[in-house]
C-alpha cells in the first residue's frame, strides 16, 4: 500500500490503492532505543465521485450540421462542489465548465461503420478532481449532399462523374457543357 522508506520523515500512498469515498486511519508507532513510545493516528476520508444524477439528449437521430442536438445534466449530486460538466463528441469539446450543465450543438456524421451512432461523453467532475463519465449515443446521418459527396470519393473512381455533374474545360462555354 506503501512505497516509503523506513527512515522517511513521510508517508507515500502508492496510487489506486485507496477506494474512492470511504474513511481510513493511519496510526504510527515509535519507540526510541531508551524505551520511550509513543503513537499519532490520522484518520480522513478519499473523495467520492459525483453521483445519482443522470443526462440526456433533446433528440436521439439527427442530421450532420442541420440538426440542433441538445444535451443537458439533470440532478448530479456532490459534496465536493462545484460540479464541473465537460460535452465531448469525439475528441472535440464542445463545452466546458462550472456552470454549464447544458451544451446545443450541430454535430459531425457518426461513422457508417457504426450505424452513424456518435457517442457523447460528459465528464461530470468534482472540485477535487474525482470524475465520472456518462455516455450517450445519437445517431447523426450524413446531410443528403455531403453523403453524394462521400460516396463519389469513396468509389476511388474519379474519372467517373457523378450523375448531373458535368465538367467546363478550357474554352468551352457552359451551353456547350450542358448540350454534350
Amino acid at each position: 500500500m506503501t512505497s516509503t522508506a523506513v527512515n522517511a520523515t513521510n508517508i507515500i500512498i502508492k496510487k489506486n490503492t485507496l477506494q474512492s469515498n470511504s474513511k481510513y486511519s493511519l496510526m504510527l508507532f515509535v519507540s526510541h532505543l531508551q524505551g520511550s513510545q509513543g503513537f499519532a493516528e490520522l484518520e480522513f476520508e478519499t473523495a467520492g465521485e459525483p453521483h445519482s444524477g443522470y443526462c440526456s439528449p433533446s433528440v436521439t437521430e439527427g442530421v450532420s450540421l442541420a440538426t440542433e442536438f441538445y444535451f443537458k445534466c439533470f440532478e448530479w449530486q456532490d459534496k465536493n462542489t462545484p460540479l464541473t460538466y465537460e460535452f465531448r463528441a469525439g475528441d472535440i469539446i464542445l463545452s466546458s465548465g462550472i456552470s454549464s450543465k447544458s451544451v446545443s450543438s450541430t454535430l459531425p456524421a457518426g461513422s457508417p461503420e457504426d450505424d452513424y451512432q456518435l457517442p457523447i461523453n460528459v465528464f461530470i467532475k468534482n472540485v477535487v478532481g474525482v470524475a465520472v463519465v456518462e455516455t450517450l449515443y445519437v445517431k447523426v446521418v450524413m446531410h443528403i449532399f455531403l453523403s453524394s459527396v462521400y460516396d463519389f470519393l469513396t468509389t476511388n473512381n474519379f474519372s467517373k462523374k457523378p450523375k448531373g455533374m458535368n465538367t467546363l474545360n478550357p474554352g468551352q462555354t457552359e451551353s456547350q457543357v450542358d448540350a454534350s
